[in-house]
C-alpha cells in the first residue's frame, strides 16, 4: 500500500471515530437526568417558564430532530451558545483551549526529557539505573495526582515560599502578553516580554511536575522494555559479536528500532494530558477546558460538554493520525497490514 492510500484509509478512519463520538456524546447527554431548562430559569420557577425554556432552548423538539439540527451546526463550524456563559462555544473554547495545550506540552516536555533516557539507560546498563526507574515508574502510577499537586503547593508554595500562588496563569501583578499564540511562553517571547514570560514559567511548574510525574512512568518503562527487545535482536547480537562499540549499535540500530512503540505511548499520554487535566486545572485554578467542562457538567450545559468532548475526540484522532504516519515512515512494512 503506497503512502497516500495509507493516508486516505487513515483519514477516513478518523472522520468516522469523530462522527461516533459526536453520537454517542450526544445520546448521553439528553438522556441523562436532569433538566438544563430548570437549570437555567432556576428551581423556584412555574411549570410556564420552564415549557417556554425548553422551547427557547430547542429541547421540545423529538430527539432525532435536536440531533439533526446539532450536526447540521457543528458542520457549519458552529458548536451553538453556552447556557452557562452565554457566549458561543466556540468563543469560550478558543480563550481556554490554549491554556490547556500549553499545560499539556510543557508537562510532556518535562516527561520525555526524564522518562525517555532514564529508561534507555536502564535497559542498556541495568543494575542500580534500572532498580531506580522501576520505582519511579511504580511512584508514578500509585500517586494520586491530586494528592501531589496538594503536597507540592503546600512544600514550596505555604512552607517553603518559592512558588507563586496557585492562581492561573500568570499572577495578579502581571499583565498577560499580545495574544499571538494563546500560549503565555511563545508570545512573551515573540513580543520580548521577558517580564511576562518568567511569571507565566513560574506558574507553570508546579502544575506541570505533577503531571508529568503521572506520565513519566509509562514512558520511561516502554522505552526500557522496547530498548531490551531490541537489544536482544539477533542483527543486534550479531553486531556486538563482529565488535561493533555499544554506543554504535545502540544509538545507530537499536535506539530507531526502540521508538516506534515509544511514539505511540507518547501519542497516547499527550491526549490524556489534554483531557485528564482536570484535577490540576481546578487545584491550580488554571483557566483550561478542564474547569470548563467541569462547570459545564455541573448546570448540564449540553453545547459545551459536546463541544469540549469534539475538541478533546478530534485532539485524541489527530494525534493519533500522526502518530501512524510517523510509524509507517519508520516502519514502512506497517502500510501492508
Amino acid at each position: 500500500m503506497n503512502f497516500f492510500r495509507y493516508l486516505s484509509k487513515r483519514l477516513l478512519l478518523a472522520v468516522i471515530t469523530i462522527f461516533g463520538v459526536l453520537t454517542i456524546v450526544f445520546i448521553l447527554t439528553h438522556i441523562l437526568p436532569g433538566n438544563p431548562a430548570l437549570v437555567k430559569v432556576g428551581q423556584f420557577a412555574d411549570e410556564a417558564t420552564i415549557k417556554a425554556m425548553e422551547k427557547e432552548m430547542g429541547l421540545d423538539k423529538p430527539l432525532i430532530v435536536q440531533y439533526g439540527n446539532y450536526l447540521g451546526q457543528v458542520l457549519q463550524g458552529n458548536l451553538g451558545n453556552s447556557w452557562t456563559t452565554g457566549q458561543p462555544v466556540n468563543k469560550d473554547l478558543a480563550q481556554r483551549i490554549p491554556a490547556t495545550v500549553e499545560l499539556a506540552l510543557i508537562s510532556l516536555f518535562i516527561a520525555v526529557i526524564i522518562g525517555l533516557p532514564l529508561g534507555i539507560f536502564a535497559a542498556v546498563k541495568g543494575g542500580w539505573i534500572d532498580r531506580l526507574m522501576q520505582g519511579i515508574s511504580i511512584l508514578g502510577v500509585s500517586t494520586p495526582v491530586f494528592w501531589l499537586g496538594l503536597m507540592l503547593i503546600y512544600i514550596f508554595y505555604y512552607q517553603l515560599n518559592i512558588a507563586p500562588p496557585p492562581t492561573g496563569r500568570l499572577d495578579d501583578l502581571t499583565m498577560p502578553p499580545t495574544n499571538i499564540t494563546g500560549l503565555y511562553i511563545i508570545d512573551s517571547l515573540l513580543t520580548g516580554n521577558f517580564a511576562t514570560l518568567k511569571a507565566a514559567i513560574l506558574q507553570l511548574i508546579l502544575p506541570a511536575i505533577t503531571l508529568a510525574f503521572v506520565i513519566i512512568a509509562p514512558i520511561a518503562k516502554m522505552s526500557r522494555d522496547s530498548m531490551i527487545k531490541v537489544l536482544q535482536a539477533d542483527y543486534i547480537q550479531s553486531a556486538r559479536a563482529l565488535g561493533v562499540s555499544g554506543n554504535e549499535y545502540v544509538f545507530k540500530d537499536a535506539l530507531r528500532n526502540a521508538m516506534i512503540p515509544v511514539l505511540t505511548t507518547l501519542g497516547i499520554v499527550l491526549g490524556y494530558l489534554i483531557a485528564g487535566s482536570v484535577l490540576i486545572e481546578m487545584i491550580f485554578s488554571w483557566p483550561g477546558i478542564g474547569i470548563y467542562v467541569w462547570q459545564a457538567l455541573m448546570s448540564n450545559d449540553f453545547n459545551s460538554i459536546q463541544g469540549v468532548v469534539l475538541v478533546i475526540a478530534v485532539s485524541y484522532v489527530f494525534i493519533n493520525l500522526v502518530v501512524d504516519i510517523l510509524y509507517s515512515i519508520v516502519d514502512p512494512r506497517i502500510r501492508l497490514h
